[in-house]
């Protein structure tokens, strides 16, 4: 009689508040579609209800409950009887067991919560620890001198290393030929989640979703207040949900790439606007550096404590993308994914970054009797003082007393060691490390180093493929049928240029650049289907979750 009371009461209740709502004015103003579809899902809802409450009050349930619940039962009583409770063997069993998995999901709330307490403190640590040491970048070995003596200790160099490799004997550049990029990435991924069970001491104290919640007008703002002060274990987490606030939609992987591509444009547009307060700017090269926030050295101000609070976010940001599989359509600068890697830059790393610079002020100056040509040139002779750069645009002595320093046959080494140093970094040491440091916070170096990662593979990892080729796509494209409109469809991808390419691909797929490993890679792959509904007028739509267009 109790179950069918209760069956009965959860049914009538469900159709007490369906009817309520069929007499709200709401529901009366509203289409008659949309009244029926509202009539749907209420009596739907109300038959679930009591078919749940039918099949959990059957005879074997209800003694399954009654058993769970006699323990603490039990323990009532005899608290206000003040005795010794009376359970069997296996109810105190069932007891013990529900306690520690009460013990345990608190002890994983505890966990989680602190983690995010503590992330803000340790991230404004990060940011003051990176404000009073500025970058400095690590030039390589022999740069600056003549052709004759670096070649020489290259070769040096590279026998040495040749001779101290591993055991089979090869250079480690050898032993790593071998290794695709998707290997790379594996290991790379499975290194930082290694890592990440030994600081939070277990898997099970992870999280199992990055949830984040995005207005699309302030996209750059939001996803820094989303990510500066976040646990790095909720940043891994394995998967990433994303909500653009005022848009319908659930994200089945779609909304994701659109906000990591939609926030890669977001910042190269930014960066194209001189000045303002956009986080980077665009080096000689084209490519992309972080942008003046103030001098290299002395007081910061509220103002700009925010942009490197920015930066630092940024940099999570971009170790998120090589982390998750999701490239961005920027193209960051090669000496930056030096500095990432902790490798050391090389001249040939800055006659590509600025070639007008190289030939001005350092090969003329480096080759046979280019020194006397060079103070000939300027009339007086050359000083310890910085080259001008948009960046950097007033000049500084390299050294203490720079200005009153000469450079001579002697020190013209040293003298171009510290201007190009001055010229890679000088202006912007404090935003090159905030935004180091934001990276490493996610994916240390020592992690990077571990997984052997190249500068160039790690700009590949980050920017992604953006050279689309027709062929190579229709290759890998998932195709169950040909019909003249997939013929059409291919003809239009072969006639399009790569930046038309790029928009169709992120039409389809919500990201413009593919992952590292090309078409191939892409998860699940990109597809063509006809719809035999709907009439000639209609225009294809993408299913971004499935990589699909219809």
């Amino acid at each position: 009689q109790w179950r069918e009371a209760l069956v009965g009461g959860v049914f009538w209740f469900c159709m007490f508040f369906v009817c309520l709502v069929a007499s709200s004015r709401a529901f009366l103003n509203a289409e008659a579609a949309d009244r029926r579809f509202l009539l749907f899902v209420g009596s739907s809802f109300g038959i679930v209800c009591t078919m749940l409450t039918f099949y959990l009050t059957v005879p074997p349930l209800a003694s399954f409950w009654a058993f769970l619940s006699s323990p603490w039962l039990e323990l009532a009583w005899a608290v206000s009887a003040r005795a010794w409770p009376r359970c069997s063997a296996e109810e105190a069993a069932v007891a013990v067991a529900m306690l520690w998995g009460l013990a345990r999901a608190l002890y994983i709330g505890a966990i989680a919560q602190l983690g995010r307490w503590g992330a803000r403190q340790r991230m404004e640590e990060t940011l003051r620890d990176a404000l009073a040491h500025p970058y400095r970048a690590e030039l390589e070995q022999g740069f600056g001198l003549m052709n004759g003596e670096s070649r020489s200790l290259s070769q040096a160099l590279s026998r040495l290393s040749s001779s101290s490799g591993s055991s089979n004997g090869l250079p480690s550049a050898e032993r790593s030929s071998g290794r695709s990029l998707r290997d790379k990435h594996v290991s790379l991924i499975s290194a930082r989640k290694r890592l990440l069970l030994r600081q939070v001491g277990g898997k099970a104290a992870l999280p199992s979703h990055l949830r984040l919640a995005i207005n699309r007008e302030r996209i750059l703002e939001d996803t820094v207040a989303a990510l500066f002060d976040r646990p790095v274990s909720e940043l891994l987490a394995p998967r990433v949900s994303v909500r653009f606030e005022n848009e319908p939609g659930v994200d089945g992987g779609g909304l994701t790439r659109d906000w990591f591509d939609s926030v890669g444009r977001a910042l190269a547009e930014h960066a194209q606007r001189p000045g303002g307060a956009a986080l980077l700017a665009t080096a000689p090269d084209q490519t992309l550096i972080p942008r003046p926030v103030g001098s290299d050295y002395g007081d910061v101000s509220l103002e700009q404590q925010e942009q490197f609070r920015a930066l630092l976010a940024l940099g999570r940001f971009m170790a998120l993308a090589v982390f998750h599989e999701h490239p961005l359509p920027v193209s960051f600068s090669f000496i930056l994914c030096k500095y990432l890697l902790r490798v050391p830059v090389g001249m040939s790393d800055v006659r590509q970054l600025d070639p007008e610079f190289y030939n001005g002020r350092v090969a003329s100056v480096l080759k046979a009797n280019g020194l006397q040509e060079t103070n000939a040139a300027l009339g007086e002779p050359l000083t310890f003082v910085s080259a001008a750069s948009e960046v950097c645009p007033v000049p500084e002595d390299l050294k203490p007393g720079g200005k009153d320093m000469i450079v001579t046959e002697e020190n013209k080494t040293e003298y171009v060691q510290l201007l190009c140093e001055a010229y890679l970094c000088g202006g912007i040491r404090r935003e090159i490390q905030c935004l180091l440091q934001g990276f490493w916070d996610v994916l240390p170096p020592e992690i990077l180093l571990q997984s052997d990662i190249s500068p160039r593979e790690l700009s590949v990892f980050m920017s992604g493929v953006a050279d689309l080729d027709p062929k190579e796509w229709r290759r890998h494209s998932s195709e169950n049928e040909h019909t003249q409109i997939h013929s059409w469809f291919w003809e239009l991808v072969q006639e399009m240029d790569p930046e038309q390419r790029c928009m169709l691909l992120h039409f389809a797929t919500g990201s413009s650049r593919l992952p590292p490993g090309g078409f191939p890679d892409l998860r699940p792959p990109f597809a063509v289907k006809v719809s035999e509904s709907g009439s000639g007028l209609h225009l294809p739509h993408a299913h971004t979750c499935a990589n699909q267009i219809v």
